[in-house]
């Protein structure tokens, strides 16, 4: 099975004919189009007007995407000239049109090979055009080692993981007004972000992971709120155990919402990276109320420690952290370690209060020892409780059997003499009646001979109630 991937390359690092009109520029070279709008802090300009010297670019894989900013119609022609080695018949120019006029965006795709390997494409007639990069989809052995040939981690990539809370947007069309050094004048551009969708949430609390083998990696997506309203955005990105702290303001957005937008970026940061596997988890950790700014990312990029990716490191998922964000508005995250020393470091991209989430921040770790003396001492305590209740209870219970022991009953069927018996119950224990004189009693002699007529009685008599006892 083969394997595939896609390479970004900037128009800085091509190499141009010095007959080809026009040059490259960085961050301040031009000031009147946005930093937004220059990708990666570079682009190469052509001169507009009439060209007649081809502009080839060389490269190797399965295919080539262009993306620039094409020129306003009324400025330019809109049909250029283009030769593709990729493509049948590609030994001639054919015309193509541009997708949409004063569009930044992909403006050209060559054909694909079913192989990959050396393609050669050329330009005639692509005066005025800004050219920001390529994106080459390479093969299993295609070599990675050049200078600048960064990997290209577009956000439906199944190597992002994200948490529950992200959400897909795919209805953008964002404007802003800028100039390039083609033409005098600043017209309106109207740019869209990779595949036109981004991972989008103003959640505090979401986050996503990335797995990579690199000495470089950056974040980028559509900048994170609208122009609207006083917003702000505070973000971590943790890197192999190392936290720093981002916050983006309304004010930062030079006045245009757009794409590529730079998050982070582990050199501007002060991360060094070695070539080994590294970890980069991204959480949201506080957004302004209104819920109108969101992290809204397009892609990741980074250079690559391996030089093809039949070399490339198969790494494990790095999942989720699980997190819960505090009215304070930070989350505390649990995830595992990557690899990398420890430690923490907190910047701002912008003035403002920004909370710093790191390390340190997460919660401490409860001994086990204390947790099983507390269990232990907790069981005693309700055992001894429970002792007490039985006791007490078994002594209300033998005072009340103690009670009722020594109630006296009266014989229902007294005898013809003056004397009463009584009757004493005890626990299991019944006892025959015994006499209490009295100052009429009768002789023994007479008592006997009374004895046959009250028993005749008695058998003629009611039956006495029958008597139960209870403990």
């Amino acid at each position: 099975m083969s394997v595939h991937g896609t390479m970004i390359i900037g128009a800085g690092l091509l190499d141009f004919d010095s007959n080809i009109g026009g040059g490259t520029m960085g961050y301040g070279d031009w000031t009147s189009l946005p930093a937004q709008l220059q990708v990666n802090g570079n682009l190469h300009w052509f001169k507009a007007g009439p060209t007649t010297t081809p502009c080839t670019i060389n490269v190797d894989g399965y295919s080539v995407a262009f993306y620039g900013i094409t020129p306003p119609a009324a400025e330019a022609n809109q049909t250029i000239q283009v030769k593709d080695s990729a493509a049948a018949g590609s030994s001639a120019f054919k015309s193509w049109t541009y997708p949409a006029p004063a569009t930044q965006g992909p403006f050209f795709t060559s054909a694909r090979a079913s192989t990959p390997g050396p393609i050669e494409i050329s330009f005639l007639g692509y005066g005025g055009l800004t050219l920001n990069y390529l994106l080459v989809e390479v093969g299993e052995f295609t070599d990675l080692s050049g200078v600048g040939n960064d990997l290209f981690v577009d956000d439906a990539d199944e190597e992002i993981h994200w948490s529950s809370g992200w959400k897909v947007r795919n209805d953008y069309h964002l404007t802003a007004d800028g100039a390039v050094p083609a033409f005098r004048n600043p017209f309106t551009i109207t740019s869209y972000p990779h595949g036109n969708a981004t991972h989008s949430s103003g959640n505090k609390g979401d986050a996503f992971t990335f797995a990579f083998s690199g000495t470089w990696i950056g974040v980028y997506g559509v900048s994170p709120g609208p122009l609207s309203s006083n917003w702000q955005l505070t973000m971590t990105f943790e890197l192999d155990g190392s936290t720093t702290t981002s916050t983006f303001l309304a004010s930062d957005q030079e006045g245009i919402v757009a794409p590529y937008f730079e998050y982070w970026d582990s050199t501007d940061s002060g991360v060094e990276l070695s070539s080994g596997p590294h970890t980069l988890i991204v959480t949201i950790v506080d957004v302004s109320e209104g819920g109108e700014a969101a992290a809204q990312i397009d892609f990741i990029q980074y250079t690559p420690a391996f030089k093809t990716l039949n070399t490339k490191p198969k790494l494990d998922a790095v999942p989720v952290p699980s997190s819960s964000v505090t009215s304070a508005g930070t989350a505390s995250i649990s995830s595992a370690s990557a690899s990398g020393s420890a430690g923490t470091s907190s910047t701002s991209q912008s003035a403002g209060a920004t909370p710093e989430v790191s390390a340190a921040a997460r919660p401490a770790r409860v001994p086990t020892g204390a947790i099983a003396g507390g269990v232990v001492g907790g069981v005693v305590l309700l055992a001894c409780l429970g002792a007490a209740i039985w006791f007490c209870l078994r002594r209300a219970r033998l005072r009340s059997a103690r009670a009722r022991s020594q109630i006296s009953v009266s014989e229902p069927f007294p005898t013809s003499g003056a004397g009463t018996a009584a009757y004493s119950y005890s626990a299991g224990k019944s006892e025959a009646p015994s006499s209490s004189p009295t100052s009429g009693a009768t002789s023994p002699e007479s008592r006997t001979r009374q004895l046959p007529a009250e028993m005749d009685g008695l058998q003629n008599d009611v039956p006495p109630p029958s008597y139960s006892q209870h403990i």
